[in-house]
């Protein structure tokens, strides 16, 4: 099990065409989803089964697609 965290989030917003979070984390923290809440395009996260309530009420406020 892999976790997207904080530093891989900002990463991810740095340069998104070349951090690959579609398989990257079967997790994330509270911390990365505040991050990529922030993130303009698409958000593809197919592989989260953990998902804290804080982390999805952050996912929640992004303003484009979530997958």
């Amino acid at each position: 099990m892999s976790i997207i965290d904080e530093k891989l989030a900002k990463e991810f917003l740095d340069d998104p065409e070349n951090v690959d979070l579609y398989e990257e984390g079967t997790g994330i923290t509270d911390g990365a989803a505040e991050v990529l809440s922030k993130h303009q395009g698409e958000l593809d996260l197919p592989g989260l089964t953990e998902l804290s309530d804080a982390a999805a009420d952050s996912l929640s406020k992004h303003k484009n697609h979530l997958n």
